[in-house]
């Protein structure tokens, strides 16, 4: 729309005219970042989130509460959409092959929701730890649902599925002990979606 291409346009220049002070440029950046969001502009979106998170951690002196708030959720929700693209890899013949990819995307989630507790941001941690252990909980899910191989017998298949069993076992222990430390911080008085989504679980 019209409206939205001109306070587009106005941020833009404001950003580029007056990249200083830092917290003024970013909270213009996130306004960028929430148009193109409700333009459902998704590449643009999370290419202006990036640029948020990249400033941030290059603002040194600069960096405030605020700053830090905002990449820190900039940042969360690029770590969401990596979660997204972890969930739909299913554990499938040739076994080896998807749970190599499966884990590949696991480690890029737990690294980058780990990366968010840097922020010491009570809603990004609640939630970086809320999505960890929904990512132990999947993969262990997922080992235990996988497609079995079609060529064994029944003894066997029932000594397969054991070994799964094992495998998936420490996943959802460590699932359990994350949703726990939202607790935590839910008994420390912080309240949000995220601590409240532990609870649940």
């Amino acid at each position: 729309s019209n409206a939205r291409d001109r306070a587009l346009g106005a941020y833009r220049r404001f950003v580029d005219e007056f990249p200083r002070p830092v917290e003024a440029a970013l909270e213009a950046r996130f306004k960028i970042a929430e148009i193109h969001k409700a333009a459902s502009d998704l590449p643009l979106y999370h290419g202006e989130l990036a640029e948020i998170v990249r400033i941030d951690a290059g603002a040194g002196p600069e960096r405030t509460l605020r700053t830090r708030t905002l990449a820190g959720r900039s940042a969360l929700v690029l770590a969401q959409q990596l979660y997204q693209e972890f969930l739909l890899v299913k554990l499938r013949q040739p076994f080896e092959a998807s749970l190599e990819e499966k884990k590949k995307r696991m480690d890029a989630v737990i690294d980058a929701m780990d990366g968010l507790v840097a922020y010491e941001i009570a809603d990004v941690t609640a939630a970086a730890t809320y999505y960890m252990a929904e990512t132990y909980f999947d993969f262990s899910r997922s080992l235990t649902e996988s497609e079995r191989p079609t060529d064994l017998d029944a003894a066997d298949l029932e000594e397969y599925e054991k070994g799964l069993q094992e495998e998936a076992h420490p996943f959802e222990e460590k699932a359990v002990g994350l949703h726990e430390k939202n607790l935590e911080m839910m008994h420390a008085g912080v309240l949000n979606t995220w601590t409240e989504q532990s609870l649940g679980k």
